[in-house]
């Protein structure tokens, strides 16, 4: 081989040297050598937590390290928060339904994270508690209660605190009363995934009947006629005495009329308690 081929090979090595000299200079320098970021979200694509607790996002990435972080918050940035980890100490009602995301940037590139939706579960509220009622002996009482927090709500309603099977609804019509003077009381308790409420008691008072009292037909009668009687009943079972009010007659406790002279003779009936009955009176 001639010297001027030898110049020649001499050469074409010195500029490959130099070639790949500069290349590990970029390569050690930034671009080439370091992997590009991939950055996740470690609670996926959602995270769900009570009202007014705290919530944390964790970043997690693969690549060439050291990385820097930016979250961001709706689509903005979110000021300060540049670490692998963004925490809210305490959650409001107002940041449910909020996206999250974050970058991861080293010497290769930047890469953005999936979306990460907040929901925020809130514990049942009672607006409307259960009233109390009023009812007669024999009729049923109705209760029923307004609540708000995320869905599904359930309910139980309880009977002086003991639970009744089966009444698990928003309302509960009881079964009907039979005894007179009872007062129970009627909570019910509002369960969801983010806690529970109790409402307030509400009463149940049971009242007694009351009869109708009523007088059957009196003929008109006159002055020297023979004794007569008269006869008044109700649905109650009650003893009944008769007196009277005004005018010329006299009458006995059992109704036997006697009229003693001329006008208008006013009877009155009146009927003792008895059973589910209050007492009565009629004219």
């Amino acid at each position: 081989m001639n010297a001027s081929a030898l110049m020649g090979m001499r050469r074409a090595m010195l500029i490959l040297a130099a070639m790949l000299a500069l290349l590990l200079l970029v390569g050690c320098g930034g671009g080439w050598g370091n992997l590009m970021p991939t950055v996740a979200i470690a609670q996926g694509s959602s995270q769900t937590v009570v009202v007014g607790q705290p919530v944390t996002f964790t970043a997690v990435t693969t690549g060439t390290g050291p990385f820097t972080y930016q979250w961001y918050l709706n689509g903005k940035s979110v000021s300060g928060a540049a670490a692998s980890t963004y925490a809210i100490s305490k959650t409001t009602a107002a940041m449910n339904g909020s996206v999250y995301t974050v970058t991861a940037t080293n010497a290769a590139g930047t890469a953005s994270s999936q979306d990460c939706k907040l929901t925020l579960d809130t514990p049942p509220i009672i607006t409307t508690p259960p009233s109390n009622q009023t009812v007669y002996v024999g009729q049923s009482g109705a209760f029923s209660v307004t609540a708000t927090g995320t869905s599904p709500l359930s309910y139980q309603w309880y009977l002086n605190s003991t639970a009744i099977s089966g009444a698990t609804s928003s309302s509960y019509t009881t079964p009907a009363t039979t005894t007179i003077g009872d007062s129970s009381s009627y909570t019910v308790k509002v369960t969801n995934s983010a806690g529970s409420a109790t409402s307030s008691a509400a009463t149940l008072t049971v009242l007694p009947l009351v009869p109708t009292l009523a007088f059957a037909s009196i003929p008109v009668e006159t002055y020297g006629n023979p004794p007569f009687t008269v006869l008044a009943s109700s649905a109650s079972s009650g003893a009944i005495t008769y007196s009277l009010v005004s005018g010329p007659a006299t009458v006995s406790n059992t109704g036997t009329v006697v009229i003693t002279g001329t006008g208008t003779a006013v009877i009155s009936a009146s009927q003792a308690a008895a059973g589910n009955y209050t007492a009565a009176t009629a004219t």
